[in-house]
């Protein structure tokens, strides 16, 4: 008998610790698994996801301004120009301030690659530009920079078709578009340079208008001064304006310049004493180029 009570209690015991354990596991320890599982779950699906993202995020980037940066580096914009006019066009993607950065990397490694490895690059990510007007839309954001000096020279041209066919538009298709962007720039063709112009100086000699009358203002009567007419259509693309620009228009053309390239701007963005001399002969230069405007069209 007492072996059997013995038992019984000793069962009790145990059902009781296997209730107690069973107990701390259901109430404490299960939960706790649970929602560290749900948590894991979910984290592992949002580190994918922002993975995806930034993948998806650096294969645009690649394809945007990878091609930019071979494009500007073979334009015939003087040097210091050509970081002026990436980044007018960097403007117009309104990238956030975390990825300007990145933007700017890709663009050097574009300047530094050969066509073939543009063309790799551009076949590559074929999914994000099958879509007509995504190939338009890219297309035309890159090659624009070829058009910011308001100078497209012979070989800028030849560029824009090894660009274009690289994007699969055939020679007709290419031809199209580019009259389609000289009619709308009112670019037109100078035989003398075999480039086009918006600027449309007409006849230049040592101050003879196109009428034939010599007014001693060297331009056929806009009461200029300078020499050549060289120095104002380079002042005007530095300025990144033609000359069918209103003053109002330049001078704000002017200032926005000078507000992004100020040296101070430089030292804010931490570019360094490169940074800060780079900043400083660009606004030296906008200043020369918006004097040599000023007093051609006798701005006050």
């Amino acid at each position: 008998m007492e072996k059997v009570i013995s038992k019984i209690i000793g069962a009790v015991i145990v059902l009781a610790i296997a209730g107690v354990l069973l107990y701390v596991f259901l109430v404490y320890i299960l939960p706790v698994l649970i929602i560290g599982g749900l948590l894991f779950f979910f984290l592992r699906k949002l580190y994918r996801y922002l993975g995806r993202i930034r993948r998806s995020t650096d294969d645009y980037l690649t394809l945007t301004f990878v091609p930019l940066g071979y494009i500007t580096s073979r334009s015939s914009s003087a040097g210091d120009l050509k970081y002026m006019y990436v980044d007018s066009v960097l403007e117009k993607f309104d990238i956030s301030p975390n990825r300007y950065q990145r933007a700017r990397e890709f663009i050097e490694v574009g300047g530094k690659s050969s066509a073939h490895e543009i063309s790799e690059i551009i076949s590559k990510y074929r999914q994000y530009w099958e879509n007509p007007s995504a190939r338009r839309r890219i297309f035309i954001s890159q090659i624009s920079v070829l058009f910011y000096d308001n100078l497209l020279t012979r070989s800028e041209i030849n560029l824009f078709f090894e660009v274009a066919n690289w994007y699969c538009y055939t020679r007709e298709e290419a031809q199209a578009l580019l009259d389609s962007l000289l009619n709308f720039k009112q670019f037109t063709y100078d035989p003398e340079t075999d480039s086009y112009s918006p600027f449309g100086f007409g006849s230049w000699n040592s101050g003879e208008s196109e009428s034939g009358n010599t007014d001693g203002d060297g331009y056929g009567g806009f009461g200029s001064s300078y020499n050549s007419a060289r120095e104002l259509e380079d002042a005007y693309r530095v300025l990144g304006i033609d000359s069918s620009t209103s003053d109002n228009d330049a001078r704000h053309a002017y200032k926005k310049l000078m507000s992004r390239y100020h040296p101070d701007k430089a030292i804010a963005q931490g570019l360094g004493d490169d940074g800060v001399k780079r900043y400083t002969e660009l606004s030296q230069k906008i200043g020369k180029a918006w004097d040599t405007v000023k007093q051609y069209r006798h701005i006050k």
